[in-house]
């Protein structure tokens, strides 16, 4: 696991069956609390809205803005 999204009820269900990402994907914070997801696996962009998402868990620091270790 390199991040986790905690996704709320009003996610779309696309992207929620997928919660642990890789190394390869990507997140960004955008303004006003959109968070960016780009899966490296399928080249698929998410926009989610604030009210879409809960918190973004990351492990063996995976920093916003670019695949680990970046």
């Amino acid at each position: 696991m390199s991040f986790r999204v905690r996704y709320s009820p009003n996610a779309p269900t696309t992207i929620a069956a997928k919660d642990v990402l890789t190394d390869d994907d990507t997140y960004d914070f955008l303004p006003g609390g959109v968070l960016k997801i780009h899966t490296a696996d399928n080249g698929w962009t998410f926009y989610l809205s604030p009210d879409m998402w809960n918190i973004v868990d990351t492990a063996n620091g995976h920093e916003p803005g670019g695949p680990r270790g970046t």
